[in-house]
C-alpha cells in the first residue's frame, strides 16, 4: 500500500495538532480548580453554611414566635358544650332552660387560634445561646478559610512534585544518553583492541542501570501527575500540559520569633480554636441561666365556629407567665458541671493546638534554612562533578583513563544534578509551607 505525499503531510499535521491540543495547566489554574472541586473544601463550605444557619436560628429565639392552629372538636361533655356555645356566641338562654344541661346534644367546634409568645427574661440563656452560635459560625468560617489554604498548599506541593518528576525524567534521559555515548566509544576502543572486554561489559551494565532508572522515573512522573489531579478533584487521566517553569517564590527571611508571633495573629485555625473556646465559655453561662426564673409574655386570638375556619365568635387572651424551676434532682447542676468541663477541655485543646502551631512554624522555618544550604552545596557539587567528567572524558578519548573511572564520574554527576534539582524544589516547597504556617497565602499567585 502506498501513501501519497499530500496524505502523509495531512496525517502529520493532524498528529501535530492533536499533540498540541493538550491544554496548559498553570499552578494558579490548578489551585483554582482544586478550590472548586476538592471534597474537603466543599465540606468545609457546607459546614460554614450550616453554622451560619444556626446563628440565624439562635438570633430568632429572642423575637416573638407566632403560631396558627386549627382545632376540630366534637363533644357532648356538658361543661365543654356549654363553654363552646358561649365561645361561638350562639348561646341561647331560653333554649338552655328548656333543655337538659346534663345531657346536651353533641356539638361541633372549629377553633382557629393565633398565638404569640415572647420570652421577656430567660436568665441569659437566649443571649448566651446567640453568642455561642455566633462564635461557632466564626469558627466555621475560619476553618473553611484554613481548609482552602491547606488545599492550595497541597495542590502547589503536588504540582511541584509533578514538575519535579518530569524534570527527573529529563535528567535521567540526559544521563542515559551520555552513558550510551560512552558505551559507543568503549565499543570502538574494544573493536580496535584498545580495551579489554570486561571494561566494555561494565559500561554496558552501567547503561542497563541507567535504562532501569529511566523506566522508574517515568513511572514516577505518571504517578505524580495522577496525584496532582487527585488533589485537584478531577479525572486522574486528564490530559494537561504542566508549566515546567513554575513560578518560584522568594524564601522567607523573617526571624523565627517574628514568624511565631505572626502565626498566632494570622492563622485561621488559631482563630477557629479561639472562637470554639469562647463558645464553650458561653455554654457555661447558658447552663447557669437555668438557675434563674423565666418570664414569658403570651397572647392569643381565637375564632370559634361550627364549621372550619368560621368566625362566629372571637376572643383574645393576654397573659404573662413566670416560672422558676426550684428542684429537678440535680439536672441543672449536672449540666453546669458538664459545660464547665467542656470549657476546660476546649482550653486544653487550644493549648495543644498552640504548641502544634509553634512546632509547625519552627519546622517550616528550619526546612527553609536547610533547603537553602543544601541548594548552595548542591550547585557547587554539580559544577565540580561537571568539571571532573569533562577532564575524564578528555583523558578517556586520549586513551589514558579507564572506562570505569569515566562511569564513576558519570554517576557522581548524575547524583549531583539530582541533588541540586531536589534541593531547588524542596526550597520552593518549604517556602510555601512556611507561608502557610505563618498564616500567609501559600499560593500568592491566586490571590493577586
Amino acid at each position: 500500500m502506498r501513501i501519497t505525499v499530500p496524505l502523509a503531510l495531512g496525517c502529520a499535521l493532524m498528529l501535530a495538532s492533536g499533540a498540541s491540543a493538550a491544554e496548559k495547566l498553570t499552578l494558579p489554574s490548578a489551585v483554582s480548580m482544586a478550590l472548586q472541586n476538592s471534597p474537603m473544601v466543599l465540606q468545609a463550605q457546607a459546614q460554614q453554611e450550616q453554622a451560619a444557619a444556626g446563628r440565624r436560628e439562635a438570633g430568632a429565639m429572642r423575637l416573638p414566635h407566632l403560631q396558627v392552629r386549627e382545632i376540630a372538636l366534637r363533644t357532648d361533655s356538658p361543661a365543654d358544650a356549654f363553654g363552646l356555645q358561649l365561645m361561638q356566641e350562639r348561646f341561647n338562654f331560653p333554649a338552655f332552660t328548656t333543655s337538659d344541661p346534663n345531657n346536651p346534644e353533641p356539638l361541633n367546634n372549629y377553633a382557629t387560634e393565633f398565638e404569640a409568645a415572647w420570652p421577656i427574661f430567660t436568665g441569659g440563656r437566649v443571649m448566651a445561646g446567640i453568642g455561642q452560635a455566633d462564635r461557632m459560625a466564626q469558627a466555621a468560617t475560619a476553618v473553611s478559610d484554613h481548609t482552602r489554604e491547606a488545599i492550595a498548599l497541597a495542590t502547589a506541593s503536588a504540582y511541584t512534585d509533578a514538575v519535579l518528576a518530569r524534570r527527573a525524567v529529563e535528567l535521567a534521559t540526559r544521563a542515559r544518553d551520555t552513558t550510551a555515548k560512552h558505551v559507543d566509544q568503549a565499543q570502538a576502543f574494544f573493536d580496535a583492541g584498545m580495551m579489554v572486554e570486561s571494561d566494555l561489559l561494565q559500561a554496558r551494565v552501567q547503561l542497563s542501570r541507567m535504562e532501569e532508572k529511566l523506566i522508574s522515573v517515568e513511572n514516577g512522573a505518571r504517578l505524580a501527575r495522577a496525584g496532582l489531579f487527585r488533589v485537584m478533584g478531577i479525572d486522574q487521566n486528564a490530559d494537561y500540559e504542566l508549566d515546567a517553569q513554575v513560578a518560584a517564590i522568594e524564601p522567607a527571611t523573617s526571624a523565627l520569633p517574628d514568624a511565631l508571633t505572626a502565626a498566632r495573629a494570622r492563622r485561621n485555625d488559631v482563630k477557629a480554636v479561639a472562637a470554639q473556646v469562647d463558645a464553650a465559655r458561653l455554654g457555661v453561662n447558658r447552663a447557669r441561666g437555668e438557675y434563674l426564673p423565666e418570664v414569658v409574655l403570651m397572647g392569643k386570638y381565637a375564632l370559634n365556629a361550627d364549621n372550619p375556619f368560621g368566625d362566629d365568635g372571637d376572643s383574645f387572651t393576654v397573659m404573662a407567665m413566670a416560672r422558676w424551676n426550684l428542684w429537678n434532682w440535680g439536672q441543672t447542676r449536672a449540666r453546669v458541671s458538664g459545660a464547665r468541663s467542656g470549657h476546660v477541655a476546649a482550653q486544653q485543646a487550644q493549648r495543644a493546638h498552640d504548641q502544634q502551631v509553634e512546632f509547625e512554624v519552627r519546622q517550616a522555618w528550619l526546612q527553609v534554612r536547610e533547603a537553602e544550604a543544601r541548594l548552595g552545596v548542591a550547585r557547587g557539587g554539580v559544577a565540580q562533578a561537571e568539571k571532573a567528567l569533562s577532564i575524564l572524558e578528555s583523558r578517556f578519548e586520549q586513551g589514558v583513563a579507564r572506562i570505569t573511572d569515566l562511569l564513576d564520574a558519570e554517576t557522581m554527576l548524575d547524583d549531583a544534578r539530582v541533588r541540586e534539582l531536589n534541593a531547588g524544589f524542596d526550597l520552593q516547597r518549604a517556602s510555601r509551607t512556611f507561608d502557610f504556617a505563618v498564616g500567609l497565602p501559600p499560593v500568592p499567585e491566586v490571590s493577586r
